[in-house]
This record gives structure tokens, C-alpha cells and sequence, in this order.
């Protein structure tokens, strides 16, 4: 925990408070995503009386929000009030971290397995991904990454369009509880770009968070645009010096620049933050 981002946060700006003394919680949830984050905001952050939040947006929130709206409840005014959870044993498909497949009795049973069976799991993490129809995409299903395409087609739109309206509802809710409010997401290292024979190429692109620092805008909510600030330090490292080896989460090298940004940015009177 101690090298989570919220921590680091929290000590760089205690170092230099002076008689302040800031006090930063970590709400982040795997899987959480803005739908999610305003239930959560609305009905249990809010009793804490926070200053400020900072709602950090993944690369996979567009889906994840997809997902959620299938359960969501809203009140008179479209607010989210609840999302009750899906029940992943009689859906038509498995989330899975290449997308939704097909839920057969196979894919159900392995998704059993995963969630009883610490063995399973661990014998599960040892194996090569398998290829093959019961790995194919759920025709019908959202793309996971598929706001991460510099192009969007019209059910991508849609899809951001409608996790933004959520994202906009939060900065209501925390306008009208005298609540600042930060934006930012999470640069993910296919987002930056390597360079090869042919030039600069990236596997994603870095839309999203162009896309949020625009809607922040109008907001009137300050953005950080995470991707910018960071590429000077990793463009052209290898993933290992800053993610963990093919996986999309930072290593405690990459939480710490990231850190590092949020710090900076927070610190920056021009956003007015901290006062």
C-alpha cells in the first residue's frame, strides 16, 4: 500500500505542508468505472467531507461502463443510484481479459474454478493462452480497448458518449457539495509510441485522454493529462522499466513518476486545488 499512488501523493504533499496536514484515501476498485465511482461518490465519499476528488479514468472504463448500464437503476433526474451485479453464471458471455466470449458450460465451469480454487488460478496464470472458438469474441459484445482506436465508430461514440454524461453528472454532484474535482486517466504503455524502421508506431492510441482533458474543459474541471506528462520518460523504454512485464499496470519505478505528475499537478496554483 505503501507504494500505491495515493500514497505516494499523500507523503509528497505532506513533505512540503508545512502546518497543513493532508490526508489522501485510496477508493480506487478493480473494475470500478465512472458509473460505478458516482454510487460510490454519492453515497459513501461524501460523508467523508473531502476537499477534493480525483476520478482517474482506465482505458477500459468505456466497456466497463457498457457492462454496468446492463444493471444499472437511475432516480427521477437519471442519476445512477445503484448497479446490482451481473450474474456472471447465467449471462450469454465471460468477460475475459481478451473480451466477452461465449459463455458455454466450459467457459462457466473455468470461470468456477477461478473464483474457488486458489490451485486452478495459480495453475491457470502457468499455462499459454489458447486460441481456438471458445477464446472468439461474443459477436454482439463491446470491444474491451475500443475507445483506444484513434477512430471510433458510431457504437464507440455512443458508448464514450454516455460514460462522459456519467463523468459530467460527477462533476454536478461535487458542484453542488462544494467538492473540487480532478480529472485524469491512466496511460497504459501500448499508448506510447516505439519506434521502429518506418518511424514512431503504438499498438493504442492516446485519444482517451485527449478526448477527457476536452470534456474537462468544459467542464470548467482542471485535467491532467497523464499520457503527455509522462511520455518524455518512457517513450522508447522497454515495458519492464516502468509496467510489469506484459501486464498494464505500473511497477513501483512507473507509480513513482506517476506520482510524481499528480504531485506537480496538484501543486500547481494555477488549478487552485490546495487552497
Amino acid at each position: 500500500m505503501e507504494g500505491s499512488l495515493p500514497s505516494l501523493v499523500e507523503a509528497g504533499l505532506n513533505e512540503r505542508a508545512g502546518d497543513r496536514r493532508y490526508e489522501v484515501i485510496n477508493t480506487g476498485t478493480m473494475s470500478y468505472s465512472p458509473l460505478i465511482a458516482y454510487v460510490l461518490i454519492r453515497y459513501k465519499i461524501l460523508d467523508y467531507a473531502p476537499d477534493l476528488i480525483v476520478l482517474v479514468v482506465d482505458m477500459t472504463d468505456d466497456f466497463d461502463d457498457w457492462k454496468y448500464r446492463q444493471t444499472a437503476l437511475y432516480d427521477a433526474d437519471g442519476n445512477p443510484k445503484a448497479v446490482p451485479p451481473r450474474n456472471a453464471y447465467l449471462s450469454e458471455y465471460v468477460d475475459t481479459e481478451s473480451g466477452p466470449v461465449e459463455a458455454t458450460f466450459w467457459t462457466r465451469a473455468q470461470l468456477f474454478l477461478y473464483r474457488h480454487s486458489y490451485f486452478y488460478a495459480y495453475l491457470l496464470s502457468r499455462r499459454e493462452p489458447t486460441t481456438g472458438s471458445r477464446r472468439q469474441p461474443v459477436a454482439d459484445a463491446y470491444p474491451r480497448w475500443a475507445w483506444c482506436q484513434e477512430h471510433w465508430d458510431e457504437r464507440t461514440q455512443a458508448n464514450v458518449d454516455a460514460m462522459f454524461d456519467v463523468i459530467g453528472r460527477i462533476a454536478a454532484l461535487c458542484r453542488r457539495q462544494g467538492v473540487r474535482l480532478m480529472l485524469t486517466a491512466v496511460p497504459h504503455y501500448q499508448q506510447f509510441p516505439n519506434t521502429d524502421e518506418d518511424g514512431a508506431y503504438s499498438m493504442w492510441s492516446s485519444r482517451p485522454h485527449r478526448e477527457l482533458c476536452a470534456l474537462a474543459a468544459e467542464l470548467e474541471v482542471p485535467c491532467l493529462d497523464a499520457f503527455q506528462a509522462l511520455k518524455p520518460a518512457i517513450q522508447g523504454t522497454p515495458q519492464h522499466r516502468y509496467y510489469y512485464r506484459g501486464d498494464m499496470h505500473f511497477n513501483p519505478e512507473g507509480y513513482r513518476i506517476w506520482a510524481q505528475t499528480h504531485l506537480a499537478f496538484l501543486n500547481d496554483s494555477e488549478h487552485r486545488l490546495l487552497d
